[in-house]
């Protein structure tokens, strides 16, 4: 029996291959995907989003969205420093979830870590992170304070009240309990509750592109025409995605 879907994960790999496994090759750098990234024209949008992206993993630590974009964003800027901190936050937000997302995450970045880090990641795929680990540099971390004058960790996990509406997590639960029928529902009620959500959007878009959802696409694409979607261009490059393949 196959393991139940997961569109995160889809995300990180590129379409029909498999990301190579940690121990094995590193991915090309000069392949790196993006998980439906925007396109950015000038460095100031690429740092407008990131902070974007921290103020989502802010809110919400269990945004598994959010935090793999912010990987592969570091990763594509060659950000060692940010990349390192936003790996750690996965690893921390996960604790032991997630076993797929953050190896595969792990071999896609393994050309921009240097070996020190590489191992310690390495060394915590199945063993959760704590307030007794000790970590290399998490000057960039979101989640974690290092105590002065050592590499301790003080974790903050708690969730601010602006977290996402109960819609949106429903669908996350949904999701990684493999119900993505369900969690699809859930996320196109979201859309429609707010269409300039940029999260929602960015999952949905997700979902439709990588189950191939062509009817269902439309059906939501026509519905919230009159209205501004969030990153319109996104929603305009799956039109033509699925008109291509349509002939």
């Amino acid at each position: 029996m196959n393991p139940p879907s997961c569109p995160i994960l889809d995300l990180v790999r590129s379409s029909g291959e498999e990301t190579a496994e940690v121990n094995g090759n590193a991915p090309n750098p000069g392949q790196r995907q993006t998980a439906l990234l925007p396109h950015f024209r000038r460095q100031s949008d690429c740092d407008e989003y990131l902070s974007w992206l921290h103020r989502r993993i802010v809110r919400n630590p269990r945004d598994l969205l959010s935090h793999s974009q912010r990987i592969m964003l570091s990763h594509q800027q060659e950000n060692t420093k940010e990349l390192v901190g936003a790996l750690l936050d996965l690893f921390i937000a996960t604790s032991n979830d997630a076993l797929d997302l953050r190896r595969s995450l792990l071999a896609l970045v393994r050309d921009g870590l240097d070996r020190e880090h590489f191992v310690f990641f390495l060394r915590h795929l199945q063993q959760s992170l704590g307030s007794s680990n000790s970590v290399p540099e998490s000057s960039h971390s979101l989640l974690v304070t290092p105590i002065e004058g050592t590499t301790d960790l003080v974790i903050r996990m708690d969730q601010t009240e602006d977290s996402p509406p109960p819609l949106l997590e429903q669908a996350y639960e949904q999701l990684q309990l493999g119900n993505t029928d369900k969690g699809r529902r859930y996320l196109e009620l979201a859309l429609q509750h707010d269409p300039g959500d940029p999260l929602v959007s960015m999952e949905l878009l997700a979902i439709y592109k990588h189950q191939g959802l062509r009817q269902d696409f439309y059906r939501t694409y026509t519905e919230l025409s009159g209205r501004k979607l969030a990153f319109p261009e996104l929603w305009k490059q799956l039109d033509t995605r699925f008109s291509e393949h349509s002939h």
